[in-house]
C-alpha cells in the first residue's frame, strides 16, 4: 500500500528541529520503515539536517520542499504587523503565503503520483487542495486527517476525504463539529519512543549535567519541558519555585519558543531575564528530542502546569516513562495520560502558582513514596504509548475507516 504522509512544512521530518507532530510522523516513519505491507513517503520541509538524518528510513520516500528565504521574510514582516494591530507581541510567526506556495507544491507532487492513502497531519489549509476536480476525482475516498490541535473554525472537507483520526477523545468532542457529522471518527493515542525516556543515566553523567549548569550534587532537581509560550504555563512554575520553602532545590527549564529554528519572542527574553537573575533557575534553551531523555533522568520532580487545553500531551507521557512523580493540570485531554493515583493534577485557577508550590513540597518532603508512584505510572505509560502501539493502531484505524 502506497501512503502519503502531508503535514503544515514549519518544521521538518525526521524531527531534528522538535516539534510534537513531527516527531510523531517520524514515528510513523520508523514503523514503515520496518513494515513490508507499506510505501511510505512523506512530504517534508527541507532542512540539510533532516535530510541526512532522513537517510536511517532507506524504505521510507521524501518529497523535499524548500522554502524560499523571501517568502520566511514576508511573513516575519506581516506577522509583526499583526502583533502591531493585535497588540499582541508573542504571537506566533504566521505562514500565510509559504502556505499558499507549499500547498501549490504539494498539488502538483500529489497529480503527478498514484497513492493509495493520503494521510493530512494537522494543516487545515490542506483540505481545500481536494476540492479541485482533479485531485478530488483522483484520491475520492482516501484522504484522511489526523487532527492533534482544537480548531475553531469549520474545515470543509472535500468528496475525498474517508475519515478523522483523533490524538484523544477531548479532542474528538471538541472538533467533530469541525469536520460535519458524516465523517467517521477513530481515536488513536500517541505513541512515544518509550527506549528514549528510560535510557539509564550514570552517576557520572549525572554529575557532569549538574556541573554544567552549577547544580550541587546533592540537590534535587525539578524539570519543566515545553514551549516556552505563556499557555504552557512556565512562569506559573518560575512563580511557584520563587515560593518554594526548599531553598536547596533547582529548577531546570528546558525548551524553546520555536524549537530549534533560532526565533525568541518577547515572552522568552522576559522569562529569560528572570532567569538571569536567579541562581537557582537554569534554561536550557532547545534540546534535541534524542537528549531529552538525560534531562529528565536528572530530575527528581516533573512539573507541566498546561494551561490551556492540551489535546493529549506528549511531555507529561515523556515524564511518566521517564519514572519521575509528575505535577500537572487537568486541562483539555491530559486526564486522558495519567492519573490522580499516580500524579499530582491541579485545577487552573488565580492560585495556581500557591498551589503549584505547595504540590511541589509536598512531592520534595516525601520523595521515596512519589517515586514509587512514579514508577507505576511509568508500567502503564508502557503499555498504552509505546510507538510500536501507535504504528499498528493507525493502521488498524485506517483500516476500519476504509470498509
Amino acid at each position: 500500500m502506497k501512503i502519503a504522509i502531508l503535514n503544515s512544512y514549519i518544521f521538518p521530518i525526521p524531527a531534528v528541529r522538535g516539534g510534537a507532530v513531527e516527531t510523531l510522523i517520524e514515528s510513523l516513519v520508523k514503523g514503515a520503515n520496518e513494515d513490508q505491507t507499506v510505501e511510505l513517503t512523506v512530504f517534508s520541509l527541507y532542512d540539510q539536517a533532516a535530510f541526512e538524518a532522513s537517510k536511517k528510513y532507506p524504505r521510507v520516500s521524501f518529497k523535499w520542499l524548500k522554502r524560499p528565504a523571501y517568502i520566511d521574510f514576508i511573513d516575519k514582516n506581516v506577522t509583526t504587523l499583526l502583533r502591531l494591530l493585535k497588540r499582541d507581541k508573542n504571537l506566533w510567526q504566521k505562514n500565510y503565503l509559504w502556505q499558499l506556495v507549499s500547498k501549490r507544491k504539494t498539488r502538483k507532487l500529489l497529480l503527478a503520483e498514484d497513492y493509495d492513502l493520503v494521510i493530512i497531519e494537522n494543516a487545515i489549509f490542506l483540505p481545500k487542495l481536494f476540492s479541485s476536480k482533479k485531485l478530488a476525482t483522483k484520491y475520492r475516498g482516501k484522504v484522511y486527517f489526523h487532527t492533534h490541535n482544537l480548531h475553531f473554525r469549520k474545515i470543509y472537507p472535500a468528496k475525498a476525504f474517508a475519515g478523522v483520526i483523533s490524538v484523544s477523545h477531548f479532542l474528538e468532542k471538541n472538533t467533530r463539529w469541525c469536520f460535519g457529522k458524516q465523517l467517521p471518527f477513530k481515536v488513536v493515542y500517541n505513541g512515544v519512543a518509550t527506549a528514549q525516556f528510560e535510557r539509564r543515566v550514570t552517576k557520572n553523567e549525572k554529575e557532569r549535567l549538574k556541573l554544567k549548569y552549577q547544580i550541587p550534587k546533592d540537590a534535587p532537581v525539578i524539570l519543566f519541558v515545553g514551549r516556552i509560550m505563556p499557555k504552557k504555563g512556565v512562569l506559573e512554575v518560575v512563580q511557584a519555585f520563587q515560593k518554594l520553602e526548599n531553598t536547596h532545590a533547582h529548577l531546570v527549564i528546558v525548551g524553546a519558543s520555536s524549537f530549534g529554528m533560532g526565533q525568541m519572542t518577547l515572552f522568552e527574553r522576559e522569562l529569560s531575564q528572570i532567569v538571569q537573575e536567579h541562581p537557582r533557575i537554569h534554561a536550557t534553551g532547545f534540546v534535541n528530542n534524542q537528549e531529552l531523555g538525560k534531562y529528565y533522568a536528572l530530575a527528581d520532580l516533573v512539573v507541566l502546569p498546561s494551561l490551556w487545553e492540551e489535546p493529549l500531551g506528549l511531555t507529561m507521557i515523556e515524564a511518566q516513562l521517564a519514572g519521575k512523580p509528575l505535577i500537572t493540570t487537568n486541562k483539555g485531554g491530559i486526564p486522558e495520560t495519567t492519573s490522580a493515583t499516580n500524579s499530582i493534577l491541579l485545577e487552573v485557577t488565580e492560585n495556581l502558582s500557591e498551589d503549584l508550590a505547595f504540590a511541589m513540597s509536598e512531592v520534595l518532603s516525601d520523595l521515596p513514596s512519589w517515586q514509587k508512584k512514579a514508577l507505576q505510572a511509568q508500567q502503564v505509560a508502557k503499555q498504552r504509548f509505546s510507538e510500536q502501539l501507535f504504528y499498528q493502531n493507525i493502521k488498524r484505524a485506517l483500516k476500519e475507516m476504509s470498509k
